[in-house]
């Protein structure tokens, strides 16, 4: 059997990918005409697989053009289909697309954006859904990707508040208690009353040493 025969026996979806990944040997050719290929031969071969597959590479394509409406809205196309379609492998794929398209930044590159400037509700809505799925599907790698995604929303929305608490002069009132510190009166109050101080509000300086009992002061 020849290669070329061995070719034409090859199933319709490996001939389309291969299409789509081989730039040939004429200089004008581009990856952007390997993606029209492959939405032509999908099309041809009514595979709905391979169609999705070309609108998330289009929608990845806008995105890191600086198009992120245009690719989020084709994202969200996507997902929605493949919900409808019980495939949750490209669902993943085109809810993690979407989260990168409202975050306008891609995976792992994020360190919270701003939140006039983002979409965070939207985002983190992606990345839930996507932590479910990579969950569904043991994809430990699309799983921490997303987690790593809602930390910088988390992050971002931190940090819009505390501009927002600057920008309104409360904020003077914050860093004067946190310069003048935490009193040991009020350490006991509060620990008698079977509260919780706020993170590094109980720092004391000289410390007291660490031992298996304690004299009172």
């Amino acid at each position: 059997m020849s290669p070329r025969e061995a070719i034409d026996l090859a199933p319709p979806v490996e001939k389309a990918f291969l299409v789509a990944v081989d730039t040939g040997d004429d200089p004008g050719w581009t990856a952007e005409d390997s993606v029209t290929e492959l939405a032509a031969l999908a099309e041809a071969m009514r595979d709905r697989k391979i169609e999705l597959d070309v609108q998330l590479r289009r929608a990845s394509a806008l995105r890191m053009s600086h198009d992120e409406e245009a690719a989020a809205e084709l994202a969200r196309r996507v997902r929605a289909r493949a919900a409808e379609q019980g495939d949750p492998a490209t669902e993943l794929r085109a809810t993690l697309e979407l989260g990168q398209a409202l975050l306008r930044s891609s995976l792992g590159e994020s360190f919270g954006g701003a939140a006039i400037e983002v979409d965070l509700d939207g985002a983190e809505e992606a990345y839930r859904r996507a932590i479910e799925l990579a969950e569904q599907l043991r994809d430990d790698r699309s799983l921490a990707a997303a987690l790593r995604e809602i930390g910088t929303i988390d992050f971002a929305r931190g940090r819009a508040w505390f501009s927002g608490e600057v920008l309104s002069g409360r904020a003077n009132e914050l860093l004067a208690l946190l310069a003048m510190g935490t009193s040991i009166e009020d350490l006991m109050s509060i620990a008698d009353a079977g509260g919780i101080m706020p993170p590094k509000s109980t720092w004391f300086e000289p410390k007291l040493r660490d031992a298996m009992f304690c004299h009172m002061i």
